[in-house]
C-alpha cells in the first residue's frame, strides 16, 4: 500500500493543521470559497497562483505535492497547545510512525469493512503528516473493534516475502526512535540477524499475554513498513528478552 495522498487531502490537513475554517483560509490567501471547496473535494486542481500564494503565507515546502505527504511539521505549530488539530491524546509519547499506522488503518478499513478512523475518531488527514509518532493506546483500541487474532493475521499478510536485509545500523536507528524500546543484543546468523529487545517500561498484566503477542506484531510490522525488512517475532523458551525479532535477508 502506497504512503501517498492527493493534492485534496494535503490541502484540507494544511488548512486544519493552521486552525483556519473554510472561510477564514480563503479570505487568508485571496481565494474564493467555491473554488477552495472544489479543490479540497478533488474536483479540481490547485492552478500555479494558489500553489505560490500558500508557498508565500505558509512556510511550508511545495514538494510536498511531489512527496504525497508533509515531511516535516514546523516546530512552532507542534508546541502550539492551542492548535486542537494536534492535541489528541494518541500522539501524546507516540512511538509508531503515520505510515505504520496509516498502513494498518487502511487495510482494516478495506477489508473488514469498519470505518475505523470514524471508531477511533482520529481524522485521516492527520497521517499526511510523516513526522507524527502515535502511541501504543491507539492500537489497543483497534482491538475494541477489530479482534486480537484478525489484526495479527492482516499484519501477517501485509508483509511480502521478496524484501532484502538492510544495514544493521538502519535497523538498530529504527528501534532506538521507539523511545520505549530497549535494544539489549544482536547476534548475526547466516544471513539473518536475531534481536533481543526489552520493554520494560511497559506495564503488562497476566491477562494481557494477547496484548503481549499483538505488541510484539506490531514492532515487526513497523520494523517491516519503515526499512522494507522480512521481520518475524520468535518465541524461545526462558528467553531473557521481553521480545526476539528475526531478521532475514530476501
Amino acid at each position: 500500500m502506497q504512503y501517498f495522498f492527493t493534492e485534496a487531502t494535503l490541502i484540507h490537513a494544511i488548512r486544519k493543521l493552521y486552525g483556519y475554517s473554510q472561510k477564514e483560509f480563503c479570505v487568508f490567501l485571496g481565494y474564493s470559497q467555491s473554488t477552495l471547496s472544489k479543490i479540497e473535494n478533488g474536483i479540481c486542481s490547485p492552478d500555479m497562483k494558489f500553489v505560490i500564494a500558500l508557498s508565500q503565507k505558509i512556510n511550508i515546502d511545495l514538494n510536498i505535492f511531489k512527496f504525497g505527504f508533509v515531511p516535516k511539521i514546523p516546530d512552532y505549530l507542534l508546541n502550539n497547545e492551542s492548535n486542537q488539530f494536534l492535541q489528541h491524546s494518541y500522539l501524546k509519547n507516540g512511538l509508531f510512525s503515520s505510515k505504520t499506522v496509516y498502513t494498518l488503518l487502511e487495510t482494516i478499513k478495506e477489508r473488514c469493512e469498519i470505518e475505523i478512523y470514524k471508531k477511533l475518531n482520529i481524522p485521516r488527514e492527520y497521517f499526511v503528516f510523516k513526522e507524527l509518532k502515535y502511541n501504543l493506546q491507539l492500537f489497543k483500541d483497534i482491538l475494541k473493534y477489530v479482534e486480537t487474532n484478525k489484526v495479527i493475521e492482516l499484519i501477517e499478510d501485509l508483509k511480502t516475502k521478496n524484501v532484502t536485509l538492510l544495514a544493521e545500523d538502519s535497523f538498530k536507528e529504527c528501534l532506538l526512535d521507539l523511545n520505549i524500546i530497549h535494544l539489549k543484543n544482536i547476534i548475526k546468523i547466516e544471513d539473518s540477524y536475531e534481536i533481543g529487545l526489552s520493554y520494560s517500561d511497559l506495564e503488562f498484566t497476566h491477562h494481557d499475554e494477547k496484548m503481549k503477542d499483538y505488541f510484539q506484531h506490531i514492532i515487526a510490522f513497523h520494523l517491516f513498513n519503515e526499512l522494507n525488512v522480512n521481520v518475524s517475532p520468535i518465541k524461545l523458551k526462558k528467553s531473557k528478552y521481553d521480545l526476539v525479532l528475526r531478521l532475514n535477508a530476501g
